[in-house]
C-alpha cells in the first residue's frame, strides 16, 4: 500500500475521532446547562425531506433532522 494512501487514511481516522470527541463534549455541556437552567422540553419538530437539485441538474432529496425546543429559566427557548 502506498504511503500516501496510509497517510490519508490516518488523517481521516484522526479527523473522525476529533469530531466524535467534539460532539460528546457539546452534549455534556448542554446536559450541564439544561440541568443548571432547569430546561423543560416544550416542542418536538420531526425531520423533513426537501428536494435538492444537484450540479448536474438531477433532482434528489435531502433529510433535514428534527429539532427539540427547550424553555429554560432564563426565559430563552433553545432548539437542539
Amino acid at each position: 500500500m502506498n504511503i500516501y494512501v496510509v497517510g490519508w487514511i490516518a488523517a481521516a481516522a484522526l479527523l473522525l475521532a476529533v469530531a466524535i470527541y467534539a460532539m460528546s463534549l457539546e452534549s455534556k455541556r448542554w446536559d450541564e446547562f439544561s440541568r443548571t437552567h432547569e430546561c423543560k422540553l416544550i416542542s418536538v419538530d420531526s425531520g423533513d425531506s426537501v428536494p435538492v437539485i444537484g450540479a448536474n441538474g438531477q433532482l434528489s432529496f435531502a433529510f433535514v433532522p428534527g429539532k427539540k425546543g427547550y424553555k429554560c429559566n432564563d426565559g430563552v427557548t433553545y432548539y437542539r
